[in-house]
Formats: C-alpha cells, structure tokens, sequence
C-alpha cells in the first residue's frame, strides 16, 4: 500500500446554467414541434383526433423539459456559498429568484394537468368540431400560462448572466483580499467577509491616487475594527514618489520593486497552509 497526499477543495458552485428561453420562445418551440406531428389512420376522424392528441401530448412534453431545465439549472442558488449569495444579493433579490423558480415549476405542472385532460376528453370523443375546438383551447390556455411567467423568465436570464460573470473561486484556497481607496463596493465586501485569510490594506502616501491620506488613513481604522480578527498587512504605496516610516508597514514600489519580495515573503508566512489529507492507496 502507498500513501499519497491531496488537497482538499470545495470548488464553489458551478454556473453552468443553459439559456433562458423567453416565454415566447418556449411557446413557440412547443408550437413548432407540434406542428410537425401527424398520425396515420383510414378514418379520417379517427386521425383528427390522434393526431389532436399526438400534438397536445408534444406541447406537454415540449413545455415540461424546457421549464424543468430551468429549475433545476438553478437548484445551485439555494445552496451558494456565502461569498456567491452575498455578491449575487447585491444585485437581485434572492428571494424573488427563489421565488420566480416556484412560479415557473407551478406553471410547468399545470401545463402539464391541462393538456393531460384535454387528451382524455379527445381521446371520449367522435365530434370533429369538438376536436378541433379542443385543441384550440389547448394552445390558448398554454399560452396564456407561459405569458403569465414572462416576468419570471425574464428574471431568471438576468440572475443567469450575473452568475456566468462571477470569477470560479474555490473557497477552500488561502486567499488575500486588496482593499483600500477610493471605495470598496459591496463585492469586495463579500470577500472580505467570506474569503479573507489575509487583508491587504494599500494606503498611497503621495496622494496621487486622488484621496487625501487622511481620509485613506480613516478608512483603514474602520476597517480595522470592522474586521478586528482579520490579518491584515498595511502596505504603503509608490514609495518612489513618497515614503513614510511607520513601524509594521510595508513600504512598496511598482516602479522600482523595491519590497515586493518583502511583501511575497510576509504573505507566504502568514497565510494558513492547505489542509492535506492521506489517501490509503492499495497496490
């Protein structure tokens, strides 16, 4: 037997959702798939009516597997990782993504119900005018249903693109967040929240970032208390253009090199190592 030695990883949440159909563009999927079933029989009412319930049965199947790509698709969102939902929530409601997903599932279901008892009332009757009806009624009350969740899809296509554009960050992977002036938005906020093994607060002393240092300086003091049990490694920039000497900081330059190894050194210290485990291997 051998041992070999593996990182541990939770990799995130994987956004492979397919596209979003609008409502119109299932409509008329099912629609069009419909309209290419036939059904062979001598009795020419006997054919109108299996081939009427041939095409209702299409539109049900046409309906459902479409709707229920999209609901499973986003079963993911439920369970985000708390970096995932904090920065999607910045953008959308969660609850109403949540929401809109019961709402296509409920149309999905009664789609289905609608056409299943217009095929038994098709399937009981000789009337050809009755059949014909029938399936009239079928393809208003379908795209009535599909109509009232356009919303809903809308909705869904539009949390489908945040999704794609979120960087694939494994949470389980050491991680150093850079923050400082001008702002920090709501994403980088996640990150510290969730992410941050080590915090690295850039302060610029020349001021030609466009903030004064003292309104850079009180930024750091709140985020210090905000984040009173972080690591967090205070980096003072462009050290070519303007140096102060203050203990416990690293002085900086992009344009010299001057304390970036110091910097790499510290960050390779002070960030915790990937947990390993031991894999009992036969053979």
């Amino acid at each position: 037997m051998a041992r070999t030695k593996s990182r541990r990883r939770d990799r995130g949440v994987d956004f492979d959702i397919p596209t979003i159909l609008s409502s119109q563009e299932v409509l008329d999927k099912a629609f069009h798939k419909a309209t290419k079933v036939t059904v062979e029989d001598k009795i020419a009412i006997h054919r109108a009516r299996k081939t009427t319930m041939a095409k209702i049965d299409s539109i049900a199947s046409s309906v459902d597997a479409v709707l229920q790509r999209v609901t499973k698709s986003f079963t993911a969102v439920g369970q985000l990782h708390p970096f995932y939902h904090e920065v999607l929530a910045s953008q959308v409601d969660v609850d109403e993504v949540l929401h809109a997903l019961h709402t296509v599932d409920w149309c999905r279901g009664q789609v289905k119900e609608v056409c299943r008892k217009a095929v038994r009332q098709v399937d009981r009757t000789r009337n050809r005018e009755f059949v014909e009806s029938k399936r009239r009624e079928v393809y208003g009350r379908v795209s009535s249903l599909l109509d009232r969740i356009s919303g809903e899809l809308d909705l869904l296509a539009t949390t489908r693109a945040i999704l794609k554009s979120l960087p694939h960050i494994d949470p389980a992977v050491p991680t150093a967040v850079v923050a400082g002036s001008p702002n920090v938005g709501k994403s980088a906020l996640a990150a510290i929240d969730h992410l941050t093994h080590v915090l690295i607060f850039l302060i610029d002393p020349s001021e030609t970032c466009g903030t004064p240092v003292d309104e850079q300086e009180a930024l750091l003091a709140g985020v210090q208390a905000h984040y009173s049990d972080a690591v967090i490694i205070v980096v003072e920039t462009k050290a070519d253009l303007e140096r102060r000497e203050i203990e416990g900081r690293v002085s900086t330059s992009a344009e010299t090199g001057e304390g970036v190894e110091e910097l790499r050194a510290l960050l390779v210290d002070v960030l915790p190592k990937p947990e390993i485990e031991w894999v009992i291997r036969e053979g």
